[in-house]
């Protein structure tokens, strides 16, 4: 609950009364800040805010950021931290992705993977979006990074189900095809022997009849 001025003592002096009115401002302000922060710290996912202002370093983020060993202050505090934590591999996926944010004015929108302790690789849908001031200068990024550790495991396990099912498919059908070409050079060799063996067969008729006619 937010503190009004009907339950503060009155005060008599105008300068009293301006602080007051500041104390006032400053506790709401306080409260609202707990109370932001409390709902944010309420989402499975890591909520962050980076200022994008010239020389200026500020990084907030929410506290689920701890699940990877990290704390809210450390992160804050380390400009590279997040740099240095991505994986090697993803690192200029992720540079292109935020350069292409910034001179687009579009919403950044990566995956990618990040080192943990022990060297745990967690993989994260990072999307953000920039807010403008009114002279549209960047003022700073706004955006949620999910783990999608889970999925990707899964992506993972059915793609390797995949090439098994095809690498079986596969070695079926050349079975299949070596079978059907031993049956096709088998029916051809019957082939030619039945043609052989008619040919026999004419021929002899031929001749029986033709002693027959003679002795006829």
């Amino acid at each position: 609950m937010l503190i009004s001025e009907s339950k503060l003592p009155a005060n008599k002096g105008g300068s009293e009364n301006i602080q007051s009115s500041e104390i006032i401002m400053g506790m709401e302000l306080g409260q609202a800040a707990g109370v932001q922060q409390t709902i944010v710290d309420s989402f499975p996912s890591v909520i962050y805010q980076v200022s994008l202002q010239g020389g200026r370093h500020e990084i907030r983020i929410s506290r689920q950021i701890s699940n990877l060993g990290l704390s809210a202050d450390k992160w804050g505090s380390d400009a590279e931290l997040h740099h240095q934590i991505c994986y090697e591999e993803d690192r200029p996926i992720v540079k292109n992705a935020l350069e292409h944010s910034y001179k687009s004015g579009t919403t950044f929108q990566c995956e990618y993977r990040i080192k943990t302790i022990g060297d745990t690789l967690h993989w994260f849908s990072d999307k953000a979006m920039i807010v403008m001031d009114r002279y549209e200068s960047p003022l700073f990024m706004r955006g949620v990074m999910t783990d999608i550790t889970s999925m990707k495991t899964l992506e993972s396990e059915l793609m390797q189900y995949r090439h098994m099912f095809e690498k079986t498919v596969r070695q079926s059908t050349e079975q299949l095809n070596r079978r059907i070409d031993i049956l096709e050079a088998c029916n051809s060799r019957l082939s030619e022997s039945f043609t052989k063996v008619r040919k026999m067969y004419c021929d002899l008729l031929a001749s029986v009849q033709a002693q027959e006619s003679g002795i006829a």
